[in-house]
């Protein structure tokens, strides 16, 4: 997670890899936020397969974050 300051909000930017089986699904999003305001990502990636089935897993990050003064 990376955050700069613009202006009056924060650019915020997530690079993560979440490993299914044997394949790493990458995600990679960017959102602006005020500082103190929430933001909930779902970050749950492709859909899983495991013996034929296809199986769903839920990721939240969840993103607080403040300027320091």
């Amino acid at each position: 997670v990376c955050a700069r300051e613009v202006g009056d909000h924060l650019s915020v930017e997530i690079k993560m890899s979440r490993r299914d089986g044997e394949v790493n699904a990458p995600i990679d999003t960017r959102v602006d936020v005020k500082s103190g305001q929430t933001v909930i990502l779902n970050a749950s990636g492709p859909l899983a397969k495991s013996k034929g089935k296809v199986m769903k897993r839920q990721t939240y990050l969840v993103l607080t974050p403040t300027l320091a003064k």
